[in-house]
């Protein structure tokens, strides 16, 4: 129960905008009765991204930070990622973050 309700966690939460958030949790609680969305447990790169948006001057909100996470999770599983959202959302900001902070936490340079 637990490899099911990660695997489509892992899969499934990235691709959602946040208003459907609250619908796939309230199907997965009545397929998995006491279940909630799993968060993603990357500290050490979820630290680093708080980091750098204070050092670029950017506002850590919780929801940009666990966005951020969700696009790291996304590019793990997929070779290619399409970000959609209105003008002024943070897409770009957010891809900037993500490529510092993985290089900052791998030590690995990262170009995008």
């Amino acid at each position: 129960q637990q490899l099911l309700l990660r695997a489509v966690c892992d899969t499934v939460v990235p691709k959602l905008v946040a208003e459907d958030i609250p619908l796939l949790s309230s199907l997965l609680s009545g397929v998995f009765p006491g279940s909630s969305i799993v968060t993603i447990q990357e500290e050490q790169l979820r630290e680093e991204i708080i980091k750098l948006a204070r050092e670029h001057k950017l506002v850590a909100t919780d929801k940009f930070v666990e966005k951020t996470l969700q696009l790291f999770q996304i590019q793990r599983l997929h070779h290619g990622v399409m970000m959609v959202g209105p003008c002024g959302s943070g897409k770009s900001s957010a891809c900037r973050l993500l490529l510092e902070a993985m290089s900052r936490v791998d030590g690995v340079k990262g170009d995008a």
